[in-house]
């Protein structure tokens, strides 16, 4: 017997041929997800009615077991949580979802968490966050260097450019003043 959506499916007929389940004229997963008039087919028996107390709605589940509710949900779904689904959304029994979470390994994270108190977790989150900033600034600090360095070297270039043309400059003004010098008849004929 498999347990899933609180359905227990015991006598269910086989898969047909395109490998889907039918109890009368509804498919088996038509019938799970809830796409059905509510009427239980022969040989499935609801979970008793349980009280508030004993279950959980998918959101606590996911918070008892650190996880989205998106993962609880799937697993409700495949039966490794027990509970029913109704109108409200998922009734996932407690002791379900409490042994799952004691069945699985600490995450890391998790025991770390309660290792630290929330001021030490706090106080470290701020560490990271001014880690972070550091390492923002300590790279604008080298991008400015690298642009300070070449706008450097472009300014040396420029002034010993300037410099030639300078110099060129100051070479065609001699030779301009030496042609004016020269009387109107010499600078006709070349002499």
């Amino acid at each position: 017997m498999a347990l899933s959506r609180g359905l227990l499916f015991a006598d269910l007929p086989a898969p047909r041929s395109d490998g889907a389940r039918r109890i009368g004229n509804t498919n088996i997963l038509s019938f799970l997800f809830g796409t059905t008039s509510g009427i239980l087919p022969a040989g499935c028996v609801r979970l008793p009615d349980v009280d508030r107390d004993e279950y959980y709605s998918a959101s606590e589940a996911a918070k008892v077991l650190g996880k989205g509710e998106r993962w609880v949900r799937q697993l409700a779904s495949n039966g490794v949580i027990e509970g029913e689904r109704t109108e409200e959304g998922w009734h996932l029994l407690r002791r379900s979802v409490h042994e799952l979470r004691d069945s699985r390994p600490p995450s890391r994270d998790s025991s770390e968490a309660a290792v630290w108190p929330p001021e030490a977790r706090e106080a470290l989150s701020k560490v990271e966050t001014l880690q972070r900033e550091l390492g923002r600034l300590e790279g604008r600090l080298q991008i400015t260097e690298v642009a300070e360095s070449t706008l450097r070297e472009s300014l040396e270039r420029e002034r010993e450019r300037a410099d030639r043309l300078e110099e060129r400059a100051e070479k065609l003004r001699g030779e301009l003043e030496a042609e004016r010098s020269k009387g109107f008849w010499s600078r006709l004929f070349g002499g």
